[in-house]
């Protein structure tokens, strides 16, 4: 073979250190390794005999080998293959020109591939694999996280560990068996078969632009099948948390009552046919309860059989009572009166009164007016004795009799305790055919009075 011309001086270094070694401690190791297209013959000295060829080929450590121009293999059974290949610490492979293997047990397969961490892996050309125990797989394929611990994972709310990390350069990856247990792989089939239970049935609404609209969920259920149940509800915690059947029937239970149809009970009763007898409430916010109740009204109530609200914000409470006029209260009908019992004294202007109370107040009332009226008498009956005292007073006053001469005169009088005083002034003529009087008087009511008078003699 004319290849073996072409032995690089590794093998005559191998060679010579045969030769140095005594002739019992020699193991004579011979091999050929195809490399390139061309058969390479090398020997070692013994089994444990570093292996290198190519022009400046290196291997450190006496279980290294190193083939290729330039490679190196640094480490304890270290292998470097290609071209400027490089392994270079304990258990490392590199395979290819110009792949390198830096850490521990690390190796790569491939032109220029790299793995740089520990325990990792980089096959294929220009791959590179940067974190321990992580691999990169495929041509140009690099890993970019590594191990990770306490990571939240989609889906999962219990932190994550991983021990490395898997990179295939943005490849499919085919012929994917279904997974089985909870860390392996899945195919699309099995990705298929579950979006086939969940689509149509819970999902996002949409914004009219397509995006996600995450505050609305609709049910795809079929409407003319009545909608999607919901099955296992939980009872529900806070305001906003869906409640079930259960929490909705107890709810209504506690704020409603037992309400029963031609049975006793002790919370509420109502007797009556709710299918030819109902109540109807047919105004606005109107309440209408009791056998053929009826409020027509706007905000009208109507409590009893056959009652009938049928005025605004009116107020019928009783068996057939009728409040048809507005803001009005009855509690009966014409010709089917009711008293209204046990009602309090009213304190406010607009509050009822009851029987007692006006009774007081008719009582009260009579006894004033009496009382004013014996005082209006009381007071007459005085004004009128003064006016008695006081005429007796004025005719009591003396009369002028002389001709010619004028008189001043002063009397009093006195009548049913009451007094009067009174003063005149008289006069006769010269010739004794004429006379006059004026006079007046005040009394102890407080009034005046006056006169005046003339007369003729003949």
């Amino acid at each position: 073979m004319n290849e073996i011309a072409q032995e690089p001086i590794a093998i005559r270094r191998a060679i010579l250190n045969k030769r140095n070694t005594p002739r019992a401690a020699r193991t004579s190791t011979i091999a050929l390794l195809a490399i390139a297209g061309f058969v390479w013959l090398f020997a070692a000295v013994d089994a444990n005999a570093a292996v290198m060829m190519g022009n400046g080929a290196s291997a450190v450590t006496m279980t290294a080998v190193a083939a290729g121009d330039t490679s190196f293999a640094g480490g304890k059974d270290a292998t470097a293959v290609g071209d400027t290949s490089t392994a270079s610490v304990d258990n490392t492979t590199a395979i290819g020109a110009h792949s390198r293997a830096m850490a521990v047990s690390a190796t790569s397969l491939g032109d220029t591939a790299q793995a740089i961490a520990a325990q990792s892996l980089a096959l294929g050309a220009n791959s590179m694999a940067t974190f321990g125990n992580s691999v990169a797989l495929g041509s140009g394929s690099v890993t970019l996280y590594g191990a990770q611990t306490g990571y939240t994972a989609f889906g999962l709310n219990a932190p994550q560990t991983s021990v490395g990390e898997v990179n295939v350069g943005n490849r499919t990856i085919s012929g994917v068996a279904a997974g089985r247990v909870d860390q392996d792989a899945v195919n699309v089939a099995q990705l298929k078969a579950v979006a086939s239970r969940i689509d149509g049935s819970v999902m996002y609404d949409r914004h009219p632009d397509g995006s996600i609209n995450r505050d609305s969920v609709t049910l795809q259920g079929d409407p003319g099948n009545g909608g999607t149940l919901i099955h296992n509800v939980a009872d529900a915690v806070d305001t906003h948390d869906a409640v079930n059947l259960g929490q909705l029937s107890a709810m209504l239970g506690n704020a409603v009552g037992n309400i029963t149809v031609n049975t006793s009970n002790p919370m509420f009763s109502v007797e009556g046919s709710p299918t030819t007898e109902p109540a109807q409430a047919s105004g606005a916010h109107s309440i209408a309860a009791g056998a053929n109740a009826q409020a027509g009204g706007a905000n009208a109530v109507a409590l009893g059989a056959g009652s009938n609200a049928s005025a605004d914000n009116s107020v019928a409470l009783g068996q057939g009572s009728i409040a048809d006029r507005a803001n009005t209260v009855s509690v009966g009908a014409a010709g089917q009166e009711r008293q209204i019992t046990n009602v309090a004294a009213g304190v406010q202007g607009t509050d009822a009164v009851n029987v007692n109370q006006l009774n007081q107040g008719m009582s009260g009332a009579v006894g004033q007016a009496q009382a004013y009226t014996d005082d209006q008498v009381r007071s007459a009956r005085k004004d009128g004795y003064g006016g008695a005292a006081a005429a007796i007073a004025m005719a009591g006053l003396p009369q002028a009799v002389l001709p010619g001469r004028g008189m001043v005169a002063m009397a009093a009088g006195t009548y049913g305790g009451q007094s009067a005083m009174a003063l005149g002034v008289s006069k006769l003529s010269d010739t004794g055919k004429w006379a006059y009087k004026l006079q007046g008087t005040a009394s102890t009511r407080g009034e005046l009075g006056g006169s005046i008078g003339a007369g003729m003699h003949w």
